[in-house]
């Protein structure tokens, strides 16, 4: 009987320990599997912040490339007689603007006008959400196999084509003399996180540094065109005027070093002015393509002299009779072997 209950008791210390010793081991391995997957979720998450921190430092020397003082990203900026500086009161965070979305090729925040102030840019944004749709689309899918191509917009207006670019993720230069584009320029950049690919200039552009004349037509603020100051007294009456300092295309390369470009134009009737300062700016860059709103010069002395201008500088119309009178509105030129 006490050989029965010894084997008994032997029989469940046997059964005690084995449980113990499963036990442990479980806990040992499911510890060890733990540790094994926690070490790898760490080396992911490693990665990860190594290969942010890649795409950072690469866009900040990508930066560092294209502008000397790469603070200037995100900003809003102008030349004046005392060089280049930054002009902060343009991004007012209290500022009330009429704010809806982009609907082209690229969703982003747009800061537009009222209706009543701007019925025909504003108007259509508010409305349709575009403005120009198959111009920024053919600007976009250009610059959409170009990283390395920086896109330069002059006379912005607010910036349905740069902030397209920007948010399509490539280098944006976005220049416009009219202080209400400039703020709506700068919140919508500001809301649309697009600081670290745009540049906003608050200057006119002309073929020689000096104080130009803005002029708008009511309720059309897209409509706002350059005059030189001494022709400011004889515009007609109900327009709005203001002075704006005007500087060179050229001077763009005291900050910039851009090795590739394509450009949009439009200023009003101006752009011919604008490539009579931007001789340096064409030898520098190579530029690939520019959409010029052409409507003012065709059949005129203008038109010649844009079309020569580019010319000599690779960049020829896409339409094949040469009698610019009968060219559209907008023209594209772009680069061919000469």
């Amino acid at each position: 009987m006490i050989r029965k209950r010894h084997a008994l008791y032997l029989m469940m210390l046997s059964l005690l320990v084995g449980f113990v010793l499963g036990v442990l081991y479980t806990s040992s391995f499911s510890g060890l599997i733990m540790t094994r997957k926690d070490s790898s979720l760490l080396q992911v998450s490693h990665k990860g912040k190594s290969d942010s921190k890649s795409t950072e430092n690469r866009d900040a020397t990508r930066l560092s490339t294209i502008l000397t003082r790469p603070e200037f990203w995100g900003t809003v900026i102008t030349r004046s007689d005392t060089g280049w500086q930054k002009m902060e009161k343009f991004c007012d965070p209290s500022a009330k603007f009429v704010r809806t979305q982009l609907r082209g090729p690229q969703q982003t925040p747009i800061n537009v006008y009222a209706p009543q102030e701007d019925k025909w840019v504003s108007g259509n944004i508010i409305r349709r959400g575009i403005w120009e749709g198959k111009l920024v689309k053919r600007i976009h899918d250009i610059l959409k196999n170009e990283p390395k191509v920086v896109f330069l917009d002059i006379g912005a207006n607010v910036g349905v084509f740069s902030l397209t670019v920007a948010k399509l993720g490539r280098y944006v230069i976005a220049v416009d003399a009219l202080d209400g584009n400039v703020a709506r320029l700068c919140r919508s950049v500001q809301d649309g996180k697009l600081g670290s690919h745009m540049t906003i200039i608050h200057n006119a552009l002309s073929n020689q540094r000096e104080k130009v004349a803005l002029g708008s037509h009511k309720r059309n603020v897209g409509g706002t065109y350059v005059k030189r100051k001494e022709k400011l007294l004889i515009d007609r009456v109900g327009q709005n005027k203001m002075v704006v300092n005007a500087i060179l295309l050229d001077d763009l390369l005291e900050i910039f070093n851009i090795e590739k470009a394509v450009i949009k134009m439009d200023v009003e009737m101006f752009e011919a002015n604008v490539l009579k300062g931007a001789e340096k700016f064409f030898k520098a860059v190579r530029v690939e393509y520019l959409l010029m709103e052409f409507v003012s010069h065709r059949g005129k002395e203008s038109g010649d002299f844009i079309v020569d201008f580019l010319k000599n500088h690779s960049l020829v119309s896409e339409y094949s009779d040469s009698n610019h009178a009968t060219w559209s509105g907008e023209v594209m030129f772009k680069r061919v072997p000469l």
